[in-house]
């Protein structure tokens, strides 16, 4: 078995977090500046971007940890003989998500709709 680098995460189940937390997909789409159909085809697809992740934190206040991993270590925990990754691992993998989605929000926010 090979060691685990990067923290288990899985898409599928981040947009279910995001679908049943989140009151309306119109709230996402507004705060994203979508289309509510983008949203739609999203939850179908459940391929969920990091931004949306970002905006279901914002319109929840839950963190952004729970809708990518759920609540691990509890019902049944992790894979039994997975290894988890050390607490500062996770943090830098984290803080990496975090450059990464300031990044792109940044490159939303000054695109096409800047005047």
């Amino acid at each position: 078995m090979s060691k685990t680098t990067e923290l288990d995460f899985s898409r599928a189940d981040c947009c279910r977090r995001i679908f049943e937390t989140v009151p309306r997909q119109q709230d996402l789409a507004d705060l994203l500046g979508v289309t509510a159909s983008a949203i739609t085809n999203t939850k179908k697809r459940q391929q969920c971007s990091l931004e949306l992740v970002i905006a279901a934190s914002q319109i929840t206040g839950r963190p952004i940890e729970w809708f990518m991993f759920g609540d691990q270590g509890k019902k049944g925990g992790a894979t039994p003989g997975a290894q988890t990754p050390p607490l500062q691992q996770r943090l830098e993998c984290l803080e990496r998500t975090v450059r990464q989605l300031e990044q792109r929000l940044g490159r939303l926010e000054g695109g096409c709709c800047a005047e």
